[in-house]
C-alpha cells in the first residue's frame, strides 16, 4: 500500500494526479463512523466556512454540473462501490457543511493534500502546487451556485434573485460590480414593467474586460414569454428572439424543469423543415436538411426516454439541444420575416447579372467559367451562404474534374500516337503538340483541384464562407468570377486540347489525297462542324436561365409545381371563357324552356354558344 509521503512526492510532479485511495477510504469510513450529525441542518444552508489547515471540502461539479444545484437534490451511489462506506442517507449533498471534526481527521491523515468530494469518501486529491488550487478552493458567496456548461465554460447562478453571470463572483470586487450593475438596472426595469407580468424572469450581467471601455451588459430574459428585454435609456427594448435561444444555449445548466412550450416550438420547426425537405422544396428557407432533422429528433427522443429514469437530470441537456437547433432556425426566420405580413416562404435565389469581365472572357474560356460562376452564386445569394448546397456543389466539382482528368489522359495518349505517324507536316505536328500540352495542363490543374477540394465535401460553414469570399477585396460582383475562372481551367484546357487535335486530324485528312478525296473530306468536315454548331445552339437555352428576381416577385399558386406562369395564365383565361359561355348557354336554355321554345331565344343561345353540343 502506498504511504501518504510517497503520494505527496507523486503529486509534487503533477498538478492533478489520482492516487491509490484505499487507505484514504478506510480512514474516511473510520472517522465518518465516529462523527455524529452529518445531515445538513436548515440553519447551515448556504453557509460556507473558510478553509482551515490547508484543507477545503468544496463540492466537485459533476459531469452534468448539477452537484450543488440545491439542497433537496439526492444523488444515487451504489452500495457496493465502497466497502464499509456510509449510507447516502447520512450524507449531505452540500459538502461545504461538513463538520470541523471530519476536516481535522482528513488533515491529520493527509496534511499536504486538498480534497474535493460530492458524496462519500474523497475521490481525488489535489496538490497545493496545482495552478487551479486557488480557483477551486475559494468559497462561493451566499445564494450563489457554480455551474459548468457542457462546453466546459463556467457560470454562476444566484437562486435567490435569479441572477446569472459568467464572471467569477468569488472575487469580492467582481461580486460587488455585478450586484451593483444588477441593482441599478433592475430599479429602472421595474419602473417600466410590473414584475407580476413576468412571473419568471432571469437577469444576466456580463462585465467587460478590465481594459475595455464598454459598459456592463445587462439584459432580462422572460422565460415564459420567450423574450429578451434590455433597457434602452428609460425604455425597455425587446430584442430579437434569436437572443433568447442563444441565452438558453449558454446558460441551461441550472434548469430543473422543462417548459412544454420549448418542446412544442422545437417539434413544430423540425416537422415543418423535414416536410419541406422530403417534398424536395430546395428553395425553402429552413436551414437544415432531412438527415439533420432526423438526427435532431433522434437525440431529443433519446433524452426524453431517459428523463424519468434519471429524475430529470437530463433536462439541461434537452434545453441546450433545443436551444442550439432553434438558434439557427430563428436566424432564418428573422431573415425572411417569419410571423409578419412580409413573411416569405422561399429563400433568396436571385443572382446578379454577369459582370463585364465575365463577358470578355467568354470566348477564350468557351463560357465554362459562366457555368461555374452561376453555380457558385447559387450557394451565396445576397451575402447568405447555404451550406448544404455548397457541400453538394463540391461533390459535383470533384466528379467533373475526375472525368476531365480521364479524358485528358486519353488525349495525351492519342497525340503521342499521332506524332509517331510518318509524313506529318509542321502544321499537324504543331497542332498535335499544342493538344498534348493543353491535355497535360488539364490533368495537372484537375489533380490539384481534386487534392484541394477532396476534404471539403463536408465543409463547415466557416470554411464555405471563407471559400466564397476569398477575393472579396476585388468586389462582390467580380470575386466569384475570378474563382470560377480558376475552377474551370481543367475543362477549358480539355476543350482547347480537343480543338487542337481536331485541327491536326483535319489537316492530315486533306494531305496527300487527290481532288476527289479532298472534296469529300472537306465536305464531311463541314457537315460535322455544322451539326456541332446546331447542337450547341439547340442546347444553349434549353434550361431555364438563372433567376434575376425572387420567386415571390412572380409568384403564382403553381410555382412549386414548376408550371410556367405564362402558360398557366393562358390556360386559366381559356377556362374562364369556357365557363362564361357555358353559363350563357344554360341561361338561354332555361329561358327557352319557360317560353315554350321561343325561336328568338333559341337563336340568341346559338349565337352565344356556337357549335355547343353540351
Amino acid at each position: 500500500m502506498t504511504s501518504p509521503q510517497s503520494q505527496n512526492k507523486v503529486l509534487a510532479s503533477f498538478s492533478f494526479a489520482p492516487t491509490d485511495l484505499s487507505a484514504a477510504r478506510v480512514d474516511w469510513n473510520r472517522y465518518a463512523g465516529d462523527t455524529p450529525g452529518h445531515k445538513e441542518r436548515s440553519t447551515d444552508k448556504d453557509k460556507h466556512p473558510e478553509p482551515r489547515d490547508g484543507v477545503s471540502a468544496i463540492p466537485l461539479a459533476s459531469n452534468s454540473s448539477r452537484a450543488g444545484t440545491g439542497g433537496d437534490t439526492k444523488f444515487e451511489r451504489s452500495k457496493n462501490a465502497f466497502p464499509g462506506a456510509m449510507s447516502r442517507e447520512g450524507l449531505s449533498t452540500d459538502t461545504t457543511t461538513r463538520t470541523a471534526q471530519s476536516n481535522k481527521a482528513i488533515t491529520a491523515t493527509h496534511p499536504e493534500m486538498v480534497t474535493r468530494t460530492v458524496i462519500g469518501p474523497p475521490e481525488f486529491f489535489y496538490s497545493k502546487g496545482n495552478p487551479s488550487y486557488l480557483s477551486e478552493t475559494r468559497v462561493l458567496p451566499k445564494f450563489w451556485i457554480k455551474h459548468v456548461h457542457f462546453s466546459g465554460k463556467v457560470y454562476f447562478h444566484n437562486r435567490r434573485f435569479n441572477l446569472v453571470t459568467p464572471d467569477d463572483i468569488r472575487e469580492h470586487l467582481i461580486l460587488e460590480k455585478v450586484e451593483r450593475a444588477w441593482k441599478e438596472d433592475i430599479s429602472k426595469f421595474k419602473k417600466v414593467i410590473d414584475p407580476e407580468e413576468l412571473p419568471y424572469c432571469e437577469h444576466v450581467v456580463t462585465l467587460p474586460p478590465l481594459d475595455s471601455p464598454d459598459p456592463v451588459d445587462v439584459y432580462h430574459v422572460a422565460t415564459g414569454l420567450k423574450r429578451v428585454l434590455r433597457m434602452n435609456g428609460d425604455e425597455v427594448a425587446e430584442q430579437p428572439k434569436e437572443l433568447f435561444w442563444k441565452h438558453l444555449e449558454s446558460y441551461s445548466m441550472h434548469y430543473s424543469l422543462l417548459p412544454w412550450d420549448f418542446e412544442v416550438e422545437f417539434l413544430n420547426a423540425i416537422t415543418f423543415g423535414a416536410n419541406e425537405r422530403i417534398r424536395d422544396f430546395r428553395n425553402t428557407p429552413f436551414p437544415f436538411v432531412d438527415r439533420q432533422c432526423e438526427r435532431f429528433l433522434r437525440i431529443y427522443q433519446d433524452l426524453k426516454d431517459r428523463q424519468e429514469s434519471t429524475q430529470n437530470a437530463v433536462i439541461p441537456a434537452i434545453i441546450w439541444h433545443i436551444a442550439r437547433v432553434m438558434t439557427e432556425v430563428e436566424k432564418s426566420r428573422t431573415r425572411y420575416h417569419w410571423g409578419t405580413p412580409e413573411n416569405r416562404i422561399y429563400r433568396d435565389v436571385a443572382i446578379p447579372e454577369p459582370s463585364r469581365l465575365e463577358m470578355i472572357l467568354t470566348l477564350p474560356l468557351f463560357g465554362a467559367h459562366s457555368m461555374y460562376r452561376t453555380r457558385l452564386q447559387g450557394t451565396r445569394v445576397k451575402g447568405a451562404v447555404y451550406l448544404p448546397d455548397f457541400q453538394k456543389l463540391m461533390q459535383q466539382f470533384l466528379d467533373e474534374w475526375a472525368d476531365s482528368n480521364l479524358l485528358a489522359t486519353v488525349f495525351v495518349s492519342a497525340n503521342v500516337a499521332f506524332l509517331a505517324v510518318p509524313g506529318i507536316n509542321a502544321l499537324q505536328k504543331t497542332a498535335s503538340l499544342s493538344s498534348s500540352l493543353f491535355a497535360m495542363m488539364s490533368i495537372i490543374v484537375g489533380v490539384h483541384h481534386v487534392w484541394r477540394h477532396r476534404g471539403k465535401v463536408d465543409a463547415l460553414y466557416q470554411d464555405a464562407d471563407s471559400y466564397l469570399y476569398h477575393v472579396r477585396r476585388l468586389g462582390e460582383h467580380v470575386d466569384l468570377t475570378i474563382t470560377a475562372c480558376f475552377l474551370s481551367l481543367p475543362v477549358v484546357s480539355l476543350l482547347w486540347s480537343v480543338l487542337c487535335f481536331t485541327i491536326a486530324i483535319a489537316s492530315f485528312c486533306v494531305q496527300g489525297t487527290n481532288m476527289t478525296g479532298e472534296i469529300l473530306l472537306v465536305t464531311l468536315l463541314g457537315l460535322l462542324g455544322f451539326f456541332a454548331s446546331v447542337t450547341l445552339l439547340f442546347f444553349w437555352h434549353i434550361w431555364r436561365s438563372p433567376r434575376r428576381n425572387e420567386i415571390e416577385e412572380d409568384f403564382n399558386m403553381d410555382t412549386r409545381l414548376n408550371v410556367d406562369p405564362p402558360k398557366r395564365l393562358h390556360k386559366a383565361g381559356v377556362a374562364v371563357q369556357d365557363l362564361i359561355k357555358s353559363l350563357k348557354w344554360r341561361r338561354g336554355h332555361a329561358q327557352h324552356g319557360e317560353n315554350g321554345g321561343d325561336s328568338n331565344t333559341k337563336e340568341a343561345t346559338e349565337d352565344a354558344v356556337p357549335g355547343n353540343t353540351s
